[in-house]
């Protein structure tokens, strides 16, 4: 069919019991092409199979990687498709490594329906990989609590949102003084921004892609251009296809995004309902089995661009306080001066100022609080500094403008203090729209998430206690920005984690402060092996982060930074007390890095006599050799973590004459569609069986002795 994805097989696109009877029959032609791959499937069963009795016989733990979603391509997508919500993709929001964030073209899971027929596609898949395997290890443990979900044409993170969410109602942003929806969650794109997209080429460029308001010099994107995938369709594989980033970031150039409330999202709110999509339904109407689904997708009708004919209906820039409460021309959001003036009994009163942009009210400064429920707070507005870009300001206590639309909801974009839409607001909306980014990240979803959270690996748990002692163990990857509660229900449950030294714990509204603030990991902010949770595993990298041998050699100063921070405080002391300048020396520990040249330089010597030093990250060994991935493994093997998992690449890096001579390893990058598990092996099996491997061998079971990990063995 020249296609793996079921979506564009035409009238095969949904499997059925004819086609099933039609693929499989003997007598057909293509039978012989079909019955090939039933081979294969077979010897892949049977010796996967011997594989894993031989591993129990021996005690070896054989576990596989869970993803959190299913590939579209996949063939549990095109059996059961009611169990994916195939109109959303799943994705990671922006942050200092990639700016335009993740799309990894997955369908998230419909846990509404898994649960309404008692999560049977589950139960069967566990109940078969526990046939190969002991343990399941939940990849991306996080989505099981929210799901960064994205409308299933994006190419970028841009316009994700995390789901379930409680948005803010347009009541609630009013009641604070978010007023002009328009101006927040319609791409808002003027002349220097596409200047500064466009480059040199502005001139010829911006007339083909977008239309220009005289009115108000606002510019929207052409209806050919108004979706990622319009985009992507249009300018791929052209010349023109480095234009694809900066119009897809102008496109999503917002600081709300607007979506449409589901049943269950409207039912949590009036308290009809705590539970999200595990509730399968009852109670919350026809809807309700979908309420996972984002509320942003084609289901809902909902444009893949930010919103705008969800918007329709409100106003353009009608100020608080106005006479009119109908549509102005076109611009007028974007050229209207606003002032918040105090009456004399305290009372916050919006006007048009008369002076235009260049005047403002100098009434002081206050600071105005949402609760974690949306509701305002505090007391006296400060003035709105004179910037004609926006038209919000704080509550007002005359009758407010009459259109609101109560079947919206607003969530704050992830990264919304790097678009230039917040940036252009003047100070006092800013601060109100920081004020909702925090509350809505660090404090709204806490709960709602811990719940959901809960019910999901709950129910998974269950499944697998189901199968008696045939059922494997549960394990998650609970690495990176986290949400609150997480690792505390993953220890509730009894499912260990997972800690690496690279990847220091925060919470997800952290991390969208950390996306704001443009920083990434400073050196030196390590999680220390020695002091790792104990009911988790600890492991040197990851399939989705550089292999061991890259991440040092990439970044000297971040090697630095674990050095003094996990290695330096107990197992390095200065050669001389009253010499601050002094180099420093490494101490012998059977906790960290051996103080042996013949492990860190590769010359034989005692520890006593042959302390190396180091003082500067210049005189770190630039290359991760086998004595430096031997060290780190050490300290490793002797973290205080119930178990050490080792990613073969890193074992393999101990051992000179083994390992392979590009050091760049990693096995995956999420946000790189083509750079997927294709990672293969320097060496087989056999050798490392085998005398080349005996070396590799004699110093793992030293570690691991030194460490007290091998037990009886």
């Amino acid at each position: 069919m020249g296609t793996a994805d079921p979506r564009s097989w035409g009238s095969r696109a949904y499997i059925s019991q004819p086609l099933v009877q039609s693929l499989t029959d003997p007598s057909q032609f293509h039978y012989r092409a079909v019955g090939f791959w039933f081979f294969v499937q077979f010897l892949a069963h049977t010796q996967l199979e011997r594989a894993a009795a031989y591993a129990r016989f021996a005690e070896v733990m054989l576990v596989v990687d869970i993803p959190s979603g299913m590939p579209r391509s996949s063939a549990d997508v095109w059996v059961w498709p009611h169990n994916f919500h195939l109109d959303a993709a799943m994705g990671a929001p922006p942050d200092a490594h990639w700016r335009d964030g993740q799309q990894w073209d997955y369908t998230p899971y419909n846990w509404s329906r898994m649960a309404a027929d008692n999560y049977s596609w589950w139960r069967m898949r566990i109940r078969h990989l526990s046939v190969y395997f002991t343990g399941l290890r939940l990849s991306r443990a996080v989505e099981y609590f929210r799901t960064f979900a994205l409308p299933s044409g994006s190419v970028t993170g841009l316009r994700g949102v995390f789901t379930p969410a409680d948005g803010f109602t347009q009541r609630e942003l009013d009641a604070v003084g978010l007023w002009d929806m328009r101006r927040l969650a319609e791409p808002h794109i003027r002349e220097w921004t596409v200047r500064a997209a466009l480059g040199p080429g502005f001139a010829t460029l911006a007339p083909r892609f977008f239309v220009i308001d005289p009115a108000s010099g606002h510019y929207s994107l052409r209806s050919e251009y108004d979706s990622e995938r319009k985009i992507f369709n249009q300018l791929s594989g052209t010349s023109d296809e480095w234009l694809v980033r900066p119009l897809a970031q102008l496109l999503h150039n917002v600081c709300l995004f607007a979506t449409r409330p589901t049943a269950a999202a409207t039912a949590r709110r009036t308290g009809e309902s705590r539970l999200t999509d595990e509730s399968g339904g009852a109670g919350l109407g026809p809807e309700a089995s979908r309420s996972l689904l984002p509320e942003h997708v084609t289901q809902l009708g909902l444009p893949e661009s930010a919103g705008i004919s969800l918007l329709a209906a409100l106003p353009l820039g009608v100020p608080p306080g106005s006479a009119s409460g109908g549509p102005q021309v076109a611009g007028a959001a974007h050229s209207s001066s606003l002032a918040a003036v105090t009456s004399s009994d305290g009372a916050h009163v919006h006007t048009r100022h008369p002076h235009g942009a260049g005047a403002s009210s100098n009434q002081g400064d206050a600071s105005v609080r949402i609760s974690p429920t949306g509701s305002a707070g505090g007391t006296t507005a400060p003035s709105v500094p004179s910037d004609s870009s926006v038209g919000c300001g704080p509550s007002t206590a005359t009758p407010c403008r009459p259109h609101i639309l109560d079947d919206i909801i607003f969530h704050p974009r992830f990264d919304m203090h790097a678009s230039t839409s917040f940036l252009e607001c003047d100070e006092y909306t800013r601060r109100l729209l920081s004020r909702v980014h925090a509350v809505y990240f660090s404090e709204r979803q806490q709960d709602l998430w811990r719940t959901t959270g809960y019910l999901r690996l709950s129910a998974l748990l269950r499944v697998c206690l189901d199968l008696g002692n045939s059922g494997p163990a549960l394990f998650a990857d609970d690495l990176g920005p986290q949400q609150a509660g997480c690792r505390e229900t993953l220890r509730f449950l009894g499912i260990p984690g997972t800690d690496t030294h690279r990847l220091p714990r925060h919470d997800v509204g952290d991390a969208a402060a950390s996306a704001a603030r443009d920083t990434s990991v400073v050196a030196g902010q390590f999680q220390d092996p020695a002091h790792m949770e104990y009911g988790c595993w600890a492991m040197t990298s990851t399939p989705d982060i550089p292999s061991l041998r890259q991440w040092w050699e990439e970044d000297t100063s971040m090697a630095w930074g674990y050095f003094r921070t996990c290695v330096a405080p107990q197992q390095i002391k200065p050669t001389a007390a009253s010499d601050a300048s002094s180099p420093i020396s490494l101490a012998p520990s059977v906790s960290g890095f051996p103080a042996r040249r013949d492990d860190l330089s590769g010359s034989g010597g005692g520890a006593s006599s042959t302390a190396a030093t180091y003082r500067t990250p210049e005189q770190l060994p630039k290359q991760c050799t086998s004595e430096v991935a031997t060290a780190m493994l050490r300290h490793y093997c002797a973290s205080s973590t119930m178990l050490v998992v080792f990613p073969i690449q890193d074992v393999i890096a101990a051992d000179a004459g083994l390992r392979h001579p590009d050091p760049h390893e990693r096995i995956n990058i999420p946000a790189v569609a083509k750079h997927v598990w294709r990672w293969r092996m320097p060496v087989t099996l056999d050798t490392l069986l085998s005398e080349p491997g005996r070396t590799l061998q004699s110093k793992l079971r030293l570690m691991l002795q030194e460490a007290a990990r091998l037990g009886d063995l």
